[in-house]
């Protein structure tokens, strides 16, 4: 999970000198992301509540995984739209979001009785 989170960050400086991607637009794609993930800590930590856990959970990592290549998929084939690349950035950050909000959650409630 969080090995997904720094690849972007290890490849981003990359990406800008090999394709029409500059460290502006990057900086808009971080940013999206950032948005999306903070937006997405609250409200998927409240659906986890109503929800069964483990499948939340799983449908998060599956989300998490799906996005995440896509995205790879498209840097390696040379694909640079911005729009598109924010969309999927946007998608990620709140699917990584229901993962980190509702594993924190479980890992708690399973440290002390409630």
């Amino acid at each position: 999970m969080h090995a997904s989170r720094t690849s972007w960050s290890n490849i981003e400086i990359d990406l800008a000198e090999n394709s029409s991607i500059s460290q502006h637009m990057s900086g808009i794609i971080d940013a999206i992301f950032l948005g999306f993930y903070c937006v997405g800590m609250f409200l998927m930590g409240w659906i986890g509540d109503q929800v069964n856990l483990r499948y939340f959970l799983f449908t998060g990592l599956l989300l998490t995984a799906i996005f995440y290549g896509v995205v790879g998929f498209m840097g390696a084939n040379g694909y640079s739209n911005m729009f598109v690349y924010s969309i999927f950035f946007a998608l990620n950050g709140v699917s990584q979001s229901i993962v980190t909000v509702n594993l924190k959650i479980s890992i708690l409630i399973s440290l002390f009785d409630i």
